[in-house]
Parts: structure tokens; C-alpha cells; sequence
């Protein structure tokens, strides 16, 4: 917004007729709106993070000019391509999004538009960066030490890629 330069005054007309009352003329000039700087920061998941589990919860933090700030509302945006992000949350109070539908092995991007007030209390919105992240493999929930092989305890077959836990196994059970 351009600073904008205005002359005014104050004239008084009687009710009853007579002369107008003319007041001095006074000059103002609006200050320049100043651009407020949102920056997202402590991102999880991290921009291109990998191998993230599909039950991942999304977290930031933000800092306006460098300060902390309350009563700001967020929008989350998700997607599988960076240009076709849909919103999936809406003024949001927490600064945490918990998705529902991610799959493994697919990389998503996501992205936060946070909503505010500028000094004169006008609506505002910083749209962050676009962040994005990839699921990891499938991993068994019998066996969480599996190398995401997906080996369950119970499936010790070498057809079944398993061999590794033998020994293993042979070690603990003496």
C-alpha cells in the first residue's frame, strides 16, 4: 500500500442561515503498511524426509518478525504433486494436522497458510513453503525389528526371505 497524502478541515454552517464557519486546514499522510515476515520453522516431517510412517503427524512452529505470536489460525494444504495441493484443514488453533489417507512409498507434499492480522487489525495471510516427505516401505506390526523386510515372528522359513532370525533365535532359546 502507497502512502497516501490528504488535506481536510472542519466547516461549520449554522442551521439557521447565516455564515459558514471555516476551520484551518490540517495535512496527514498514512504510513506505508509494513510487510510482516512469517517464518515456519521446527517442520515434521522435516522437507524431505524419508521412510516416514503413514500415521505421521504434521507439527511447525512460527515466529512472526521473530516473535512467538497467539491467535493465529492455519490451513493445511496436502497433495501427491506440489502444484494440486488440496486443503485438508481448515483455521486450525494447534499447530499439529494429523492426515488419515497417506499410503507407503508415495511422496507427498504439504504446505501451511497461516491466518492473522496485520497492526490495523486487517486480515492477513503467509503462505509457507511447500514441504514434502516420502512414506516408508510397509513393516509388520509383528515384528518390529524386521529391517522392512516384513518378517513376523512366527514366519522363521527361509523360502520366506526370513533366514537372518535363526540364529538369532538359536542364541535365546538354549
Amino acid at each position: 500500500m502507497d502512502t497516501v497524502r490528504a488535506n481536510w478541515r472542519v466547516v461549520a454552517t449554522p442551521r439557521a442561515g447565516g455564515n459558514a464557519i471555516t476551520g484551518p486546514i490540517w495535512r496527514f499522510a498514512t504510513a506505508e503498511r509494513e510487510e510482516l515476515i512469517m517464518t515456519f520453522e521446527g517442520i515434521e516431517p522435516a522437507d524431505n524426509a524419508k521412510d516416514v510412517r503413514p500415521n505421521v503427524s504434521c507439527r511447525w512452529d512460527c515466529t512472526l518478525d521473530g516473535l512467538s505470536i497467539g491467535g493465529l489460525r492455519f490451513d493445511v494444504r496436502l497433495g501427491t504433486t506440489p502444484h494440486d495441493l488440496a486443503t485438508v484443514a481448515r483455521l486450525l488453533a494447534d499447530k499439529l494436522f494429523h492426515p488419515t489417507t497417506l499410503a507407503y512409498e508415495k511422496t507427498y507434499y504439504w504446505q501451511i497458510i497461516a491466518h492473522g492480522e496485520d497492526q490495523l487489525g486487517d486480515p492477513m495471510e503467509w503462505h509457507g513453503p511447500i514441504w514434502k516427505f516420502t512414506t516408508g516401505r510397509e513393516h509388520s506390526e509383528d515384528w518390529p525389528l524386521d529391517g522392512g523386510g516384513g518378517c513376523a515372528l512366527g514366519t522363521l522359513s527361509p523360502l520366506e526371505g526370513c533366514l537372518f532370525l535363526v540364529p538369532f533365535l538359536a542364541i535365546f532359546s538354549r
